[in-house]
């Protein structure tokens, strides 16, 4: 018995000592608003979903799925090489209530580099579709590519003219 409880013992140890050690378990602590159409602290977070697509023939692309076309969502987006892994830094500012919600890292297909090509597809009843795309994307109805697209800032900077400010670059 006295065995038993010194293997759980240091079973216990190891297992703390990796929890507060292991950079994974470290950074599962920070946290995350959750877009997914509901209300947390008072706040409304619409449904946002992200993914990889690709249509027959065609390299993949990112889509933000933004559930929200009363209440509009800006996106904003910087790339970034984290030790050779393609990363794609994500605003989310909240027009309703003049909020960046910021720090959103999403991996990247490795075909991806800087220059990339930011598309609006307003088509759907339900979510517009903010596209980033490293090719051009063929013509289609609602789909317009976005000149400029929203500067990305810095979490915490300033924003020193909100009128400026349209959904995913173009309204």
């Amino acid at each position: 018995m006295l065995g038993f409880k010194r293997a759980f013992g240091w079973i216990s140890i190891c297992f703390v000592t990796f929890v507060f050690l292991s950079p994974n378990f470290a950074q599962a602590g920070k946290k995350y608003e959750v877009f997914d159409g509901q209300i947390y602290n008072g706040k409304y977070y619409p449904r946002i979903d992200v993914m990889e697509w690709s249509d027959a023939n065609e390299p993949s692309r990112m889509e933000f799925h933004v559930y929200s076309k009363a209440k509009p969502v800006d996106l904003s987006f910087q790339y970034e090489n984290k030790n050779g892994e393609q990363i794609l830094d994500v605003n989310y500012y909240i027009t309703e209530r003049k909020e960046t919600v910021c720090g959103r890292q999403v991996m990247l297909p490795d075909h991806f580099k800087d220059g990339y090509l930011v598309y609006k597809d307003t088509s759907d009843r339900e979510y517009d579709n903010i596209i980033v795309s490293m090719s051009p994307l063929p013509e289609k109805k609602g789909r317009e590519l976005i000149k400029s697209p929203v500067k990305y800032m810095a979490c915490g900077a300033p924003i020193k003219n909100d009128s400026a400010r349209t959904v995913a670059g173009a309204h």
